[in-house]
């Protein structure tokens, strides 16, 4: 896990990343829908999770946001991963990843989003 003042950093060189990636996929059409962040309903902290799969690079990476009931930003990922056999094992990898920084950080009860 990367040092919480890094991450800006990281996260900037993974969005020029994923922009040199649309530049290449500009051909395709995308729709964009906003999503507002929830706070959980029951427990002190929400983990949000997902994976991404870049066929044309064969890369692939997670990323993972733990924040409070109040929407603070607690701790965050964003890791490449080895290519994956398939999206659902991309998203298996977040899952099980966000479940050990839950308990690395000594969360005891939280609630878990993915977008699958």
């Amino acid at each position: 896990m990367e040092p919480i003042d890094q991450v800006g950093a990281k996260a900037r060189v993974y969005l020029k990343e994923i922009v040199r990636g649309n530049e290449r996929a500009s051909n395709q059409v995308t729709n964009t829908v906003e999503i507002n962040w929830e706070p959980p309903r029951s427990t002190c902290f929400k983990i949000n999770y997902d994976g991404v799969v870049f066929r044309e690079s064969d890369e692939a990476g997670i990323g993972i946001n733990v924040r409070d009931m109040h929407g603070r930003v607690k701790a965050s990922l964003v890791q490449k991963v080895r290519y994956p056999q398939s999206m659902e094992s991309i998203e298996g990898w977040a899952t099980k990843r966000a479940i050990q920084i839950a308990i690395e950080l000594g969360i005891v009860e939280a609630e878990f989003e993915g977008d699958s």
